[in-house]
């Protein structure tokens, strides 16, 4: 039976982030601590070139696929797959490993066993071979005594685009554990709470908790790692103001001040446990990992033993019972929820290196993670979010620009992935990209008769018409979405034709010209909305932009800027206005409740709707409208009572309006300006739909004789519909259609 070195979910974060962020692969797998594995080979960059290079030695291999059953003499394991020429899959000790080369090729690697009992494997390149192509050998996915761990795993295109797009030469020797632990601007990235795409660091706690601690080395992170769980939270106020120098460092006893002083006085770890076993109760190494496991399990006899035996070291290292009791009692405390150093320093040095990449490689960091998670709209989005907060350029999906995946162009652009778009899928977009190095596509009647159509089928351009990817061959969305299906049936038709072959002659009957349909243009609402089908989110803008201005008349806060009330002053109504980006409901003990997110382009809040307010206004609440909610606003403490524990916040609807209710709520009056050649009997036809409602007409007349402004009365009051507005604006012209407010 075969032993394999456990492995934690750590370390392969560890290789994930080599695979994804190291442009050359001529780099350690793992740092050179996944066994088995010494180097990642780029064989057009090694200086000298041999005949035979040892990949890797195994513990075990799996035969599946190849053409020897013996381990004696050549063995050949090669498979051809649209990724390049697989040459093996290794089970080697805790990971699986496969050698492979992206070019294929008619060269068969060779593969040898020298020992039966312990084989290794031999690559051996000809010289057409040798030094022109790359060959990799990367993990794919480890597993240890809980399981299996399995990451991202690194695809082709992948290591295409990074292979292609080598922005910084520097990157051709970068090491992770080359990386200084003390650069300012990565430790800034925490400071700033700037942590979208930083391990560990996502969560709206975890950037709250970094904006007030202001990491500024190494140990704060492991810190900051090991704080930030239910328990040790209550550490988190004191061990702030202690590293800022607002609260006293006090120490148990001065002889466990070189322990506790990276964490300002505080144990936060269980290490630090063991080693004030050690040191005050004259504990062995062995003796303090039972006291700690003793501690954890909070067994009330063990714990007597255990008391005993501390006081006794104590005593004779010189601690009265009345000290020795406390500082038991303090670990005892700490150790029941105590987090272990080196797991929260293998998580800090993730989260260390994402900030570095996201401080100094902003572009290609950023390009592979919206990468990994391209099915995920919503991290897509807020991927793209914080890209344009950072001063990133997130370049539109594009046929003739854009890959599969995202690739960054520069250190400052980023160019959206066709693999993003829904309703593609990767043999379609890799169809079209290797189509594509034909020659670019001069319309949309061009593309269809190029591109394979039972891959690249109606719903797959329709999809990239509405994300934009074709406004490079025409900007005219609306007539190119009309005009997918006449451009697949002339691609047809032409095909038939070609097919059918004079009996006189080898050229097949010309097919006549077809002209695109005449479609009005989509305004910037439908626009947005049709982006938001093919991408999950409003792309080139927002729809909330267009009602802006008019809301800004009584709603007085952007939802970047809103504001909760702090714990201790209650509830606090306020209104807040946008868009529905989405909406679910959930059941509840207490019944139904519907979350639905709130935008207004410049950030987003979930609001809960509870089941009362859910049936009054339920034919409001759907996604892509515009709405208005006067809200029940509360923050709730977590973690303690003192006042620096997280806050989180809840945002219940009491009320929802439409447009037109808000319109109404907090309208005045709708002012109609009109001159002499206005026809009243046409007013009154576009009014009379509309009546019965709460806002009052006012006209303000203007002729070469007179001006007056007048209202039309109770009887004429309407519903502000944006139908009506519309209707007005185009007879009038809108600028003399305007809602007035209080």
């Amino acid at each position: 039976m075969t032993t394999h070195t456990s492995y934690s979910p750590i370390r392969l974060s560890v290789i994930a982030i080599v695979s994804l962020f190291v442009f050359s692969t001529e780099v350690s797998a793992a740092s050179g601590s996944v066994p088995g594995i010494q180097e990642v080979y780029r064989l057009d960059r090694l200086p000298v070139l041999k005949e035979s290079i040892k990949v890797a030695s195994i513990s075990s291999y799996d035969r599946t696929g190849g053409n020897n059953d013996g381990f004696g003499g050549q063995y050949s394991f090669v498979r051809k797959e649209k990724d390049g020429l697989v040459l093996a899959d290794l089970q080697g000790p805790g990971v699986i490993y496969r050698i492979w080369t992206p070019t294929p090729t008619d060269d068969m690697l060779e593969f040898y066993f020298d020992d039966e009992t312990e084989p290794s494997i031999q690559v051996k390149f000809r010289d057409l071979f040798m030094g022109k192509h790359p060959v990799f050998v990367r993990p794919l996915v480890g597993y240890g005594a809980g399981g299996f761990y399995s990451y991202v795993p690194l695809t082709y295109e992948e290591e295409r685009f990074l292979l292609q797009r080598e922005l910084d030469r520097s990157w051709s020797t970068l090491r992770l554990e080359e990386i200084p632990l003390d650069d300012v601007a990565a430790y800034q990235i925490f400071v700033n709470g700037n942590t979208t795409s930083v391990f560990q660091f996502e969560s709206r706690g975890m950037r709250d908790l970094v904006q007030r601690a202001r990491p500024d080395r190494f140990e704060d992170i492991i810190a900051l790692v090991a704080l930030f769980r239910p328990g040790p939270m209550d550490l988190i106020p004191d061990f702030v103001e202690r590293k800022h120098g607002r609260q006293r460092v006090v120490y148990p006893d001065p002889r466990v001040e070189p322990i506790l002083s990276e964490t300002y006085g505080i144990m936060v770890y269980q290490e630090q446990v063991m080693q004030m076993a050690q040191i005050i109760g004259g504990y062995s190494l062995g003796g303090a990992d039972l006291l700690r496991r003793a501690m954890g399990k909070k067994k009330p006899e063990e714990m007597a033993k255990h008391r005993v035996l501390f006081l006794e070291g104590a005593a004779k290292n010189g601690l009265s019972a009345h000290k020795g009791n406390e500082i038991f009692d303090l670990m005892e405390k700490f150790a029941g929820y105590g987090f272990n150093k080196s797991h929260a320093a293998a998580y800090a040095l993730v989260a260390y290196h994402t900030a570095w990449f996201k401080a100094h490689h902003p572009a290609p960091f950023m390009a592979a993670n919206f990468s990994a998670v391209m099915d995920d709209t919503d991290k897509v989005q807020q991927f793209y979010v914080d890209c344009i907060s950072n001063g990133l350029k997130v370049l539109p999906p594009d046929i003739h620009e854009s890959e599969y995946r995202f690739v960054p162009v520069d250190e400052k652009s980023i160019r959206y992935g066709l693999g993003a778009v829904k309703g593609t899928g990767e043999a379609a977009i890799e169809h079209i990209i290797a189509e594509r190095a034909n020659g670019p596509f001069a319309d949309l009647f061009d593309f269809c008769r190029r591109v394979d159509r039972r891959l690249v089928n109606r719903r797959v351009i329709e999809s990239l018409v509405r994300a934009g990817a074709f406004d490079s061959v025409d900007e005219h969305r609306a007539r190119l979405f009309a005009s997918v299906g006449i451009a697949m049936a002339a691609a047809d038709q032409e095909s038939r034709a070609a097919a059918q072959v004079s009996l006189f002659s080898d050229e097949a009957a010309p097919v006549g010209g077809v002209a695109m349909v005449d479609a009005a243009p989509w305004d910037e609402r439908l626009r947005l909305q049709n982006e938001k089908l093919a991408l999950g989110f409003y792309y080139s803008g927002h729809p909330f932009h267009y009602y802006e201005r008019e809301f800004a008349s009584f709603v007085s806060t952007r939802l970047d800027r809103f504001q909760a009330p702090p714990p201790e002053e209650g509830a606090r109504t306020q209104l807040m206005a946008g868009v529905v980006e989405s909406v679910r409901v959930q059941r509840t003990g207490n019944g139904r409740m519907m979350v639905m997110v709130v935008s207004d382009g410049t950030a987003s809040q979930e609001v809960v709707v509870y089941d009362e307010v859910l049936n009054q206004h339920r034919n409001l609440v759907k996604e892509d409208a515009v709405v208005l909610i006067e809200a029940k606003v509360r923050s709730f403490r977590r973690g303690g009572d003192n006042g620096e524990s997280s806050v989180f916040v809840r945002i219940a609807a009491e009320r929802i309006f439409d447009l037109a209710g808000a319109r109404e709520r907090f309208g005045r009056s709708l002012r109609l300006a009109m001159n002499g050649a206005a026809d009243a009997s046409r007013l009154k036809q576009l009014l009379e739909p509309y009546r019965n409602g709460a806002l009052k007409v006012c006209v303000a007349y203007t002729s070469a004789k007179a001006q007056a402004e007048f209202d039309l009365g109770e009887d004429w009051k309407v519903r502000p519909d944006d139908a009506l507005i519309a209707e007005l604006g185009k007879w009038l012209e809108p600028e003399n259609v305007q809602v007035v407010y209080q």
